[in-house]
């Protein structure tokens, strides 16, 4: 948009939109976590940060540390996947095709996220019974 922001302020600008998140999840623990059962996987997610900060404070640490180190996991994951050198690709395409149309040019593929990955170890195998039983 036109605005070029130095590191320092891209990252005070992250923590602090980081600390309003974690404020939020707290205030909203009540109705998403209580009220609502959270059937989905972003809310499932969502739940176990939530329930991570209200746990004791030993097992509060263990999670903590784990979360730390799983979000520097991701970080150099995405990094090499789109920083320089780009060593992971974007997407790994199908091949195959369908009607005589190409998958990879339907674009029918596997994208390579870390955060889609954490959210389906986050909520399990059970999620797709919970769904389903959400509905009824």
């Amino acid at each position: 948009m036109g605005h070029l922001y130095p590191g320092w302020a891209l990252v005070l600008w992250g923590i602090a939109l980081g600390m309003v998140g974690v404020v939020m999840g707290v205030v909203l623990r009540r109705k998403l976590i209580i009220a609502e059962n959270l059937p989905f996987p972003t809310g499932a997610a969502t739940a176990e940060v939530i329930e991570t900060i209200s746990s004791s404070r030993q097992t509060a640490m263990y999670r903590a540390r784990l979360l730390i180190a799983t979000a520097a996991a991701a970080m150099i994951f995405a990094w090499f996947r789109d920083g320089r050198p780009s060593l992971i690709p974007q997407s790994t395409a199908f091949g195959g095709a369908v009607l005589g149309v190409s998958l990879a040019s339907l674009t029918v593929g596997v994208s390579w996220s870390p955060l889609l990955a954490s959210t389906g170890m986050l909520i399990g195998f059970a999620a797709p019974s919970a769904c389903s039983s959400a509905g009824s």
